[in-house]
């Protein structure tokens, strides 16, 4: 079954742009979160690795939640970005076009660019700076 749940905002006049830390928790936190308490989900597999950001360093395996209680599965922490490609290289697992045009690490519409040399140059500077904060709301 797939559920889609939508955030609670109008998105034709919400300013994606003005606070990535709002932005993410109105359109990404607060919809995961009803889902999750909604779905009565108690277990959410992500795909988060430890060198995606120094904030995600000390993450562990199986972390647990609340606000709802959920157990959050972390299973590529480990990998790199070089595994990630040789896995779907390996596999011939279909991707973003995008990728091939040059991105590298994609996140939302307004806050991703090419960047430069490190794979999440070219995520929100700001967002990159509050992601601690950002997962203790709740975002991965």
């Amino acid at each position: 079954d797939v559920k889609v749940i939508r955030p609670e905002v109008d998105l034709s006049s919400y300013s994606v742009a003005d606070n990535p830390v709002k932005c993410c928790a109105d359109l990404k936190i607060k919809p995961l979160q009803k889902a999750i308490d909604e779905f009565e989900i108690d277990l959410l597999i992500t795909g988060i690795r430890r060198d995606e950001h120094p904030s995600r360093a000390g993450r562990r395996l199986m972390e647990v939640r609340d606000n709802p209680d959920h157990t959050l599965l972390n299973p590529i922490l480990e990998w790199t970005e070089m595994d990630i490609w040789s896995f779907i290289t390996m596999h011939q697992i279909p991707h973003c076009e995008l990728y091939d045009q040059g991105y590298r690490s994609l996140g939302c519409k307004p806050f991703t660019t090419k960047g430069g040399n490190s794979e999440r140059d070219g995520r929100s500077a700001e967002k990159e700076r509050n992601l601690e904060q950002l997962t203790s709301m709740g975002y991965f």
